[in-house]
């Protein structure tokens, strides 16, 4: 059974549950309120197990779902729920790429309930994770909010306007890579392909905090999909993430802002 849960998305394993759960529940209770107003006037004992099976539908319903919620948590790789978040940037050809919005009269989020984006340039996960370092990873990271990444491709969902973040100096070479699917706009890019006269190739780059010395270490990450951010509550350790498309570097000049110091 563990194993099962642990195949599964656990957001989609418990919603799907609690769905049911309360589908299944609610037509029950409203055949028993209707059996309970037709059957009023009826012997006590009538009303009695009528009241007594509805008590019993409610303790039903929500002990199957606070269970079902208590079994994940207990089988999930974080042991629970958790706060983790980690800052990114994602850049082509010179220009800082803004990744798709949300929609904000339907939801705060780009991704899922556990893992997503709130137009802040970080990673939240705020929920639990059956699985890591998969599910706090940067493939699956930009997978759920409709992009890809490996150490070959980059695609990055955008608005349908607005494309870059502040000033673009190199725009046209970036434009020529996005372009319309169903969902909307993404720039697509793969290692090989150029910016300008130069090849091009698909990089990711970490500021990771040191708590021994206090300070920020930059690394070139070799398994740009698998990598899993450090699980920081907050901002001031948490990790910058820099992915380029860009010329071969062993490391990149650009950097996370932190309040009012930068990295």
């Amino acid at each position: 059974m563990s194993t099962l849960f642990g195949m599964l998305n656990p957001e989609a394993t418990v919603s799907s549950l609690s769905v049911t759960t309360t589908v299944v529940g609610t037509g029950i209770l409203v055949l028993l309120i209707a059996m309970a107003l037709i059957f009023y006037k009826r012997a006590e004992k009538t009303r009695i197990a009528i009241f007594s099976a509805i008590v019993a539908v409610v303790l039903a319903t929500t002990t199957t779902i606070t269970c079902a919620s208590v079994y994940l948590a207990a089988k999930s790789d974080t042991g629970g729920l958790v706060n983790w978040q980690a800052r990114f940037q994602i850049w082509a050809c010179g220009n800082q790429l803004e990744i798709r919005d949300p929609e904000e009269f339907f939801s705060n989020k780009v991704g899922t309930a556990s893992l997503h984006e709130h137009n802040d340039n970080k990673i939240h996960l705020n929920g639990m994770a059956m699985t890591l370092p998969y599910d706090f990873s940067l493939g699956k990271f930009m997978s759920v909010i409709g992009g890809k990444i490996d150490n070959n491709t980059l695609a990055v969902p955008l608005n349908d306007t607005n494309y870059f973040v502040g000033n673009a100096p190199s725009s046209q070479e970036a434009l020529a890579y996005i372009q319309t699917n169903n969902a909307g706009k993404i720039a697509s890019f793969a290692s090989g392909d150029t910016c300008g006269n130069n090849i091009a190739e698909v990089q990711a780059f970490v500021y990771r905090y040191n708590p021994a010395n206090k300070a920020y270490e930059q690394t070139k990450i070799a398994d740009i999909a698998s990598y899993e951010p450090t699980h920081a509550t907050t901002e001031d350790t948490s990790d910058c993430i820099i992915i380029e498309f860009s010329e071969h570097k062993d490391k990149t000049t650009k950097t996370c802002d932190l309040g009012d110091e930068t990295l």
